[in-house]
């Protein structure tokens, strides 16, 4: 099974360790696992990217995955991560963060036989799915 986990933010900040945990985790129980997140911007460092890359997480650049919404750059996410579904077949697409959802969710709109889910925690132990 192919996991993609997007990432929207470049910062190591108070999500991105346990992201990155996870992805660490489930790279070394044997899951096919690619980690995506913001890229560098104005010469500053992509701490989340240099994390995932120092747990030897397979990672893959080429999306901006920014920490805020912007139209065009979203739209472009978007059509970019599209062609990695087609092409990558990814089973899962785990996103973080509420650009990552965004871009995610233009990747498969009006794609025929695909679909997003999004799965909240909730006060019971199964969670919801909306």
């Amino acid at each position: 099974m192919k996991i993609l986990h997007l990432f929207s933010n470049r910062r190591w900040t108070g999500p991105a360790e346990p992201v990155v945990n996870l992805s660490t985790a489930l790279h070394r129980a044997g899951w096919d696992v690619t980690f995506a997140c913001g890229q560098e911007h104005k010469g500053f460092k992509n701490a989340v990217l240099q994390n995932a890359q120092e747990r030897s997480v397979p990672t893959r650049i080429g999306l901006r995955l920014q920490k805020h919404n912007n139209l065009i750059r979203d739209y472009s996410d978007g059509l970019r991560l599209r062609k990695w579904l087609r092409d990558d077949q990814f089973d899962i697409v785990h996103a973080h963060l509420r650009n990552a959802h965004v871009i995610a969710g233009l990747a498969v709109y009006a794609w025929p036989g695909r679909s997003l889910q999004e799965t909240h925690g909730s006060d019971d132990a199964t969670g919801c799915v909306r």
